[in-house]
């Protein structure tokens, strides 16, 4: 049994894209390893490519944890900001929703820089913003245009004092057009932090990499003999740098600043639960404050509860967690205190508060919790333990428990001892011979049991057969159609693949020996499929199965 519940992610690998570059978007559903095509909102004004589908298994602690990915490439078709999603899934007849993500894409998208055009390979490094305050934190993003295959990719940063880089996650891939060419895409997201004021020019950054040539084209000839910004060796060992961006810092205003302010720089919002509300005297209630934001995370305070009388306070050690994502660094600081009332009444629990300084709005910003009432009823005069202490959580021993008497009995005599002899190797026989038994039996199994190759011979054997008598159905449809395709692969082929593309397809068929008109003909059942399936009708009856059994005839003449 699974432990988990079934839940709806919808992921974007980039928020700010151009118009010629490819978004990839995976909808993951967790708890389960089998679902219902999602259906998608927010997908009007893309063209929507399927990258097929993958699920997976862990066990963590003793507990079990499945996942079903599907993913997606998509191409707008204009520019604008777009709410993608939310997806809808199926999973046993109930529907679950995803969360939305915005998507900008804009005209040129990213900005190479001045001397690029028409080279097969350079590099573009681009700031979120080149106005920045100290500790403020922004993104510098590295983008790798090529056209020709790359291989033994590395990266020299720049080392900048005053300037922190940190990577954002992995490297991101996806194709671009870019003024004359169609070029492959690997962008790199950094956070940036700066900790003194002044202007900034950042020094190129610098990748190394291994190019494949095909062809002897004057592009490429000018590329290796004539450009600054790279060296070769042989021809193929190429090194690249970005432009250099510019960078003003400036200090934090004195004007406004409150009394409390730690230098924390960003946008941040504190949050507070009080559970439970009510309590008897002497039993514990905890109150839990949240602050969570963007920034420079590590400035967020440890806050200080104030004494209120008959309440006795006992502070948690606070915990901080930060997240990388595409858009920075995002950090959730917790802390907890347990609160154990002396006498019975009705308390306030005042609000806490924090400062920071907005750098959107250029101003001091102040957020708190709200207050809460804790009602007290008479207690029974004990004191509870609280449920942590500072430094860690309270450890109390346990007494010692007699769990059972000792196994084997003490005998006093020869007479019970022989007794108990002639009853133990009763007990020895009943034991042994079972194992034998089991022994004998899972040998014959072994022996009879058929290889892996039996088994991917029968499969393949009876792979054709079985799809041709789902294909007598007239209302099978696209979803169910499409299924029995990658069913028939994964058997006739022994395969394992989640999903079944028209490319994937078309190369397994091409390296089974069969013809291109054949090769073709799947291709065209599939991405007709595929068409049915993105604009929300899977579930409807379609009429191709009978095309699809005269393609899988065709293959099974052809295929060596």
């Amino acid at each position: 049994m699974f432990a988990d519940e079934i839940s709806v992610t919808l992921k974007l690998n980039r928020f700010d894209a151009g118009i010629s570059d490819t978004i990839r978007m995976t909808v993951s559903v967790k708890g389960s390893r089998e679902a219902d095509n999602p259906g998608i909102k927010g997908l009007e004004d893309f063209s929507v490519r399927s990258g097929g589908q993958s699920s997976r298994v862990e066990m963590i602690n003793g507990k079990f944890s499945s996942s079903l990915d599907f993913t997606y490439f998509l191409q707008p078709e204009k520019e604008g900001s777009f709410d993608i999603g939310p997806a809808f899934v199926k999973v046993d007849g109930k529907v679950y929703k995803s969360n939305t993500e915005k998507l900008t894409v804009t005209k040129q998208g990213a900005q190479p820089g001045k001397g690029n055009t028409d080279k097969p390979v350079f590099l573009a490094a681009t700031l979120s913003s080149g106005t920045a305050y100290i500790e403020e934190q922004l993104s510098y993003i590295l983008r790798l245009y090529y056209i020709a295959g790359i291989s033994n990719v590395s990266l020299d940063m720049p080392e900048i004092e005053g300037l922190t880089f940190k990577q954002l996650g992995k490297p991101v891939e996806y194709t671009s057009r870019y003024k004359s060419g169609n070029y492959n895409v690997i962008e790199i997201r950094f956070s940036l932090v700066p900790s003194k004021p002044g202007r900034f020019e950042i020094v190129p950054a610098k990748m190394g990499m291994r190019v494949r040539i095909s062809g002897d084209s004057d592009l490429f000839e000018d590329f290796f003999s004539s450009d600054d910004f790279f060296t070769s060796v042989r021809g193929r060992s190429v090194t690249v740098a970005s432009n250099s961006p510019v960078l003003n810092v400036l200090p934090v205003s004195e004007k406004g600043k409150p009394a409390d302010y730690t230098g924390m720089i960003g946008r941040f919002n504190i949050s507070a639960e009080l559970d439970p509300p009510r309590v008897k005297a002497g039993e514990s209630s905890t109150l839990t404050v949240l602050i969570k934001g963007t920034g420079n995370i590590n400035r967020i305070p440890d806050l200080e509860f104030p004494e209120i009388e008959n309440l006795k306070i006992y502070p948690d050690e606070p915990a901080i967690e930060t997240e990388q994502t595409d858009k920075g660094l995002i950090g959730i600081k917790t802390m907890k205190w347990a609160i154990v009332p002396e006498k019975e009444g009705l308390y306030t629990i005042p609000y806490l508060e924090i400062s920071y300084f907005d750098s959107g709005r250029k101003a001091y910003l102040r957020k708190k919790t709200q207050t809460f009432k804790l009602i007290v009823d008479p207690g029974t005069g004990e004191m509870a333990e609280p449920k942590f202490v500072k430094g860690g959580s309270a450890q109390l021993k346990k007494p010692v428990e007699e769990l059972a008497e000792d196994i084997f009995p003490i005998h006093k005599s020869a007479v019970n001892f022989s007794k108990s002899v002639s009853f133990n190797l009763l007990w020895l026989l009943l034991i042994i011979v079972p194992f034998f038994s089991f022994c004998t039996a899972y040998v014959i199994y072994i022996v009879k049991k058929p290889t892996p190759e039996k088994e991917a011979k029968m499969l393949a054997a009876g792979a054709a057969k079985g799809f041709l008598k789902k294909c007598k159905n007239e209302d099978l449809n696209a979803d169910d159609l499409s299924d029995s395709i990658r069913d028939y692969f994964n058997k006739r082929f022994n395969l394992q693949l989640g999903s079944i593309a028209p490319d994937e397809a078309s190369s397994i068929l091409k390296a089974g020996g069969c013809n291109q008109d054949t090769i073709g003909q799947m291709e065209w059942l599939l991405k007709k499929l595929e068409t049915f399936i993105y604009t929300g009708k899977g579930s409807e009856p379609c009429d191709m199965h009978e095309e699809a059994a005269l393609i899988i005839k065709s293959i099974e003449k052809e295929i060596k």
